[in-house]
């Protein structure tokens, strides 16, 4: 595992070398890391549509965790922690994160719960970034992702592609209807 200065941040790598009959299928580059409690004022906004918000004071224990195409819609995390934020990007789709609350009880730890942060990369995918961006929240951490996505040429607006598809114009105004779609909201 190699820890390599990325433009503004930290690039996290890892790579598996040499001959043998064991095959590395996955990979969790980052396990339970990034702790961030109720006394920092902790929140996480994982890319489940629009963005989903979770903090460290409220709700009780749960696992969220989402893969690039089941439900993810972006290849990133928003961390905010005592009033600064933290961009976390991958470069591959074939991830999957997951976001813990959990409660914790040690005297060590200020608060009683804690958000916990892990990435399961597979298929070749190993590569995490790591951007601090100082003080701010997740609209920071959007606009820094913004740029991210402009660099790697996902940014496409409305407009850009009803160029390419004229009919996408039609669906202006249009519902989006789905149903049961954040039903397990509703259960955890």
């Amino acid at each position: 595992m190699t820890e390599t200065a990325a433009p503004g941040g930290l690039a996290v790598t890892i790579a598996a070398t040499g001959r043998s009959d064991w095959h590395v299928d996955r990979v969790w580059l980052l396990d339970s890391a990034l702790p961030a409690t109720e006394a920092a004022a902790a929140r996480t906004v994982v890319p489940f549509r629009l963005g989903r918000g979770m903090t460290a004071a409220e709700g009780l224990p749960v696992v969220d965790g989402q893969t690039t195409y089941d439900g993810a819609s972006m290849q990133m995390l928003s961390l905010e922690r005592a009033g600064a934020s933290l961009l976390v990007t991958w470069d591959d789709v074939d991830a999957r994160y997951q976001v813990r609350r959990a409660w914790v009880d040690h005297p060590r730890v200020p608060g009683s719960r804690v958000l916990l942060h892990s990435l399961e990369l597979w298929n070749g995918a190993a590569r995490v970034h790591l951007r601090p961006l100082g003080k701010g929240d997740y609209v920071t951490a959007a606009r820094a992702y913004r740029d991210v996505a402009v660099r790697r040429g996902w940014r496409v607006t409305r407009g850009d592609y009803a160029k390419q598809h004229p009919e996408v114009r039609a669906l202006s105004g249009a519902a989006d209807f789905k149903p049961g779609a954040d039903l397990h909201r509703l259960l955890v």
